[in-house]
């Protein structure tokens, strides 16, 4: 594979020389294929750095060896240094892939790896590999992460490192689904898809912006099964962008033709199912148009520096398996018409109770115990105090009580409450 440049009067050629020619020389440049025999993934002072690095430049760079030299029948040993030729979009290569082999003005670049077997795990140069049966049947797709090719022969036959988990990883396919990709139905069931822009990594992530019909949807899927050829809940994490079509509709199907369908519950509604803590009331599982989904064992989100918002046009709704724990350094304001605590919130079948306000209480107390004070009893017109059943004069003990109502114990020094309806 190649093709004629040309070098013009008082240019430069590839090797830095400025041509003396009056008419246009023309250059064959040509891509070759190659395998790689090292990588470098890392660089820098440590002592971790791929064996191959030299400097900040090598990064990405690999050592390959053309599988031809100017003898086309000979299998070249000549190992040398090769860049990406693309600046920002990189696809860097393992031990044992095969790649294309190309210079440009004196500098080695590398294309690839090539795609012999259409694995997006690994792909068997067959240009250096002799078994008949590897070079026929590839790597076997239906291959479990647990049954991962990994013995020795099997990595010495292919040239790829021992430390890398080859897989039969399968390909991200696109099926046709009625609901997705036929809404209106104008067409007869007919099965004709439109492929969409995928990038897929060597162990089931995948990146996919495409559309269903006429509505685009973005797909970023990690640790998906070996067997699995769609993203689905099973992924170990899933962020969809989907304009048509509910979760169900897109991600239903785990991506095995032999498995069941698996509905998408929240985690909170799935602890005491049917009994849902969210469910469909506040929760819509139907809900078709333009959303994002984000699913995984485990999310985290940090605003190390200032403010996180979370706006909603109607509800926020939080639901949780066990615990819902608030946290804070300062205060915790909640500030809405009615709030409920406990027991389905505005739900006339619960019994509910306004929460007292301990001023206008103490106040109440104050004044009651006012009268206390004041209350005698009459002995022939003469008034006398009010006392207990031996005897004793109660005006001491209510003076005591009306005394505490300066500062009582009932008050919450860190909980508040609005001081008048609204």
């Amino acid at each position: 594979m190649g093709w004629f440049d040309y070098i013009y009067p008082e240019q430069k050629d590839e090797w830095g020389n400025w041509t003396t020619s009056t008419s246009p020389t023309p250059v064959f440049i040509q891509f070759i294929p190659g395998e790689v025999i090292d990588v470098v993934t890392h660089g820098g002072g440590s002592s971790t750095k791929s064996a191959a690095y030299t400097e900040q430049r090598d990064v990405n760079s690999i050592i390959a060896r053309p599988h031809f030299d100017s003898d086309i029948d000979n299998r070249s040993t000549e190992k040398t240094r090769y860049y990406p030729l693309m600046r920002g979009i990189i696809d860097v290569p393992t031990h044992g892939d095969q790649v294309l082999l190309c210079e440009f003005g004196g500098v080695n670049y590398y294309l690839g790896p090539l795609n012999t077997i259409n694995n997006p795990n690994f792909n068997i140069d067959h240009l250096r590999t002799a078994d008949p049966s590897m070079q026929r049947d590839g790597l076997n797709t239906s291959t479990s992460q647990a049954d991962s090719v990994d013995t020795t022969s099997s990595h010495d036959k292919m040239g790829v490192s021992k430390s890398f988990k080859v897989i039969g990883m399968s390909r991200l396919q696109k099926v046709f689904n009625q609901i997705l990709d036929n809404p209106d139905q104008t067409r007869d069931n007919i099965p004709e898809l439109h492929g969409d822009m995928l990038l897929e990594g060597r162990h089931g992530n995948s990146l996919r912006i495409g559309s269903r019909d006429l509505y685009p949807n973005i797909v970023f899927s990690n640790k998906r099964l070996p067997m699995n050829y769609k993203e689905s809940f099973a992924d170990g994490s899933l962020l969809s962008i989907t304009s048509k079509g509910s979760l169900f509709d897109h991600f239903s199907e785990t991506g095995n033709q032999d498995s069941i369908i698996d509905p998408f519950v929240l985690a909170s509604d799935s602890v005491d199912e049917p009994i849902y803590q969210i469910g469909n009331d506040n929760y819509n599982y139907e809900y078709n148009t333009d959303q994002i989904f984000l699913n995984s064992k485990k999310i985290t989100i940090n605003a190390y520096q200032d403010s996180i918002c979370l706006s909603s046009f109607q509800n926020i709704v939080i639901g949780a398996g066990t615990d819902v724990n608030i946290t804070s350094n300062f205060d915790i304001r909640f500030n809405a018409s009615a709030i409920y605590i406990g027991g389905d919130t505005g739900s006339e079948s619960v019994e509910v109770e306004p929460i007292v306000r301990g001023n206008k209480l103490a106040d109440f107390l104050d004044k009651m115990l006012q009268l206390l004070v004041k209350t005698h009893g009459l002995v022939q017109g003469v008034p006398i105090p009010v006392t207990d059943s031996t005897g004793k004069p109660l005006l001491t003990d209510f003076q005591s009580l009306k005394n505490e109502l300066a500062s009582p114990d009932f008050l919450s020094d860190i909980a508040f409450i609005e001081s008048e309806n609204r």
